[in-house]
C-alpha cells in the first residue's frame, strides 16, 4: 500500500485508523491486515505531504517504508493518539 500526495485539492494523503484492526500473522508473515499483506510505503517523494494517522489502540504487522516526513495537517509520516506497536522493519528510505 502506498500513501501519496493525490488526494485532489487537499494537497496531502492520510490514512486514518480509528479501531482497533484485526491482523492475522506475524510481521514477515502477514495473514491478514487492512494494510494488506505487503509493505507500506509513506509518500512518493521527499516533498509528498502523506501521513499515517492511528488514533487506535494496536499493532501494525506491515513493513513500513519511510519516503517523506512532511506529514499531512501535522509534521510527521506517522501521527500516533493511541498505542500502537510498530512490529515490522522501518525503514527511512528517501525520508531525512
Amino acid at each position: 500500500m502506498t500513501i501519496g500526495n493525490a488526494v485532489s485539492g487537499s494537497g496531502y494523503a492520510r490514512f486514518q485508523v480509528t479501531s482497533t484492526p484485526v491482523n492475522t500473522g506475524v510481521a514477515g508473515n502477514i495473514t491478514s491486515s487492512i494494510f494488506g499483506r505487503g509493505t507500506i510505503t509513506i509518500g512518493n517523494a521527499t516533498t509528498d505531504r502523506a501521513q499515517i494517522w492511528y488514533s487506535a489502540n494496536g499493532t501494525i504487522l506491515n513493513n513500513i517504508i519511510f519516503n517523506s516526513t512532511q506529514g499531512a495537517d501535522r509534521p510527521g509520516a506517522l501521527r500516533i493518539d493511541g498505542n500502537v506497536t510498530l512490529a515490522g522493519t522501518l525503514t527511512a528510505n528517501l525520508a531525512p
